[in-house]
C-alpha cells in the first residue's frame, strides 16, 4: 500500500539527518517494546508480513509523529486486537477483563537465542523454472495496491536488469494477508537500475479510504469542486490524491468557496489559467502545483493574503520542519525565525 512509511525519494521532509554514535535503544521502554513484539510473534497467529502491514496502516499523522518503537507498539496493539488475544479495552486499561485467544507457544527466556537465530524460513520449493534468468532486460509493475506490498514507489515502474535469481520464496504481498504461497513459481531476483529517463510513478489513493479522513470529509459530501478541471478521480469519480498535501489542498480550497471566498466560475477560470501555463508537465504530476497557485491568485485577488505572505509562510514551516526532531510533530513555533515575525 502507498502508506506513511514508504518515503524513499518523497520531498518535504527536510533532510536526513542520521544520530552520531546513535545507541540501540533511547530509553528503556523501547527495549521492552523489543521485546513485547518479538515474545507476541512467538504466538503463531502472525507472520512478519502481516506484522510490517499492521505498522503501515497507522494513518499518516499519528505515524510520522511517532517515534521508531511508538511504531512498533502501535502496530502489535493493532495484531493483539485483531487476533483476539487483548481487546482494544484491555491495551487501553492494562488489565485482564476476558478470556482470549490461547496462543500456539509461549516464548521463555531459555528459548530466544534459539529462536532468533533460527529466523522463520522463507524459501519454498520451486516447481517450475523461472520467468527470468540473468541478464534479462525486465520493468517493475507500476501499481498502487491497497494490500501490502515490498515494491516502493520509487521502484516502480523502471527498467532494470536481472544480475541474479536467488531461489523460490514465500511472496510478501500475499503472505501479509494469510496467501503465503507462491504465485506462479516465482522467484526472488535482484535488478539493477537503468537510465530509463522514466519519471517516479504517482501515488494516488482514493479520498474516501485514506487514513487521517477527518481531513478529507468534504469529499463524502457533494461540492461542485469535485467537477475541477482536470481533477484527478477514481472509477466512482471519486477525487484521488498522489500526496496527503494535495488532499490538503483540496479541503482548504472548498472550505474557501463554500464559504464565499470566489465562485465556481471564478475558480474554474483561476485553475485552468494555471493548468495552462507554459512549462506544465504533460503526464500532470504537477497539478495540484497550479491548483495551489489558483488559489493564492485568488486569495490575492479577494484581499484575504498576498502571495508575499504565502511564500513567508510557506519558507516557516520548511524551516519547522528541518529544525523539528524526528519523531516530533512538526510545528511553526519550531521555526526558529518565527519568533522574529
Amino acid at each position: 500500500m502507498n502508506g506513511p512509511h514508504d518515503l524513499g525519494g518523497q520531498m518535504g521532509f527536510g533532510p536526513v539527518a542520521p544520530e552520531v554514535n546513535e545507541p540501540y535503544f533511547h530509553a528503556e521502554w523501547e527495549k521492552r517494546a523489543l521485546g513485547i513484539t518479538l515474545s507476541c510473534g512467538a504466538f503463531g497467529a502472525w507472520n512478519i508480513d502481516e506484522s510490517r502491514h499492521a505498522r503501515e496502516n497507522i494513518p499518516p499523522a499519528d505515524y510520522l509523529a511517532a517515534s521508531y518503537y511508538e511504531v512498533w507498539i502501535r502496530g502489535i496493539d493493532t495484531l493483539l486486537a485483531r487476533h483476539g488475544f487483548a481487546s482494544p479495552e484491555e491495551l487501553f486499561s492494562g488489565r485482564d477483563l476476558q478470556p482470549g485467544t490461547c496462543p500456539k507457544r509461549v516464548l521463555t527466556a531459555e528459548m530466544v537465542s534459539g529462536v532468533l537465530s533460527r529466523g522463520g524460513p522463507c524459501d519454498r520449493p520451486l516447481h517450475s523454472e523461472p520467468r527470468f534468468a540473468p541478464g534479462d532486460e525486465i520493468r517493475t509493475r507500476n501499481f498502487h495496491p491497497e494490500t501490502h506490498t515490498r515494491l516502493p514507489r520509487y521502484a516502480r515502474g523502471k527498467r532494470g536488469v536481472v544480475e541474479a535469481v536467488q531461489g523460490s520464496f514465500v511472496f510478501p504481498d500475499d503472505n501479509a494477508h494469510g496467501k503465503g504461497k507462491i504465485r506462479n513459481g516465482s522467484t526472488r531476483s535482484y535488478s539493477r537500475p537503468m537510465r530509463s529517463g522514466a519519471r517516479a510513478p504517482t501515488r494516488r489513493f482514493r479520498s474516501r479510504s485514506m487514513p487521517g479522513r477527518a481531513i478529507l470529509s468534504v469529499c463524502e459530501s457533494p461540492t461542485s469542486l469535485s467537477q475541477s478541471p482536470g481533477l484527478p478521480v477514481s472509477a466512482e469519480g471519486d477525487p484521488v490524491f498522489a500526496e496527503p498535501w494535495h488532499a490538503q489542498a483540496f479541503a482548504i480550497t472548498v472550505h474557501l468557496h463554500e464559504n464565499g471566498l470566489f465562485t465556481w466560475s471564478e475558480w474554474a477560470a483561476a485553475l485552468s489559467s494555471q493548468l495552462h501555463q507554459p512549462g506544465r508537465a504533460e503526464d500532470g504530476h504537477d497539478y495540484f502545483d497550479g491548483w495551489v497557485a489558483a488559489l493564492t491568485g485568488l486569495m490575492a485577488a479577494k484581499g484575504i493574503a498576498d502571495e508575499a505572505t504565502v511564500l513567508a509562510l510557506q519558507q516557516s514551516w520548511q524551516r519547522a520542519a528541518e529544525a523539528t526532531k524526528h519523531g516530533s510533530p512538526i510545528l511553526r513555533e519550531n521555526d526558529p525565525l518565527h519568533l522574529a515575525d
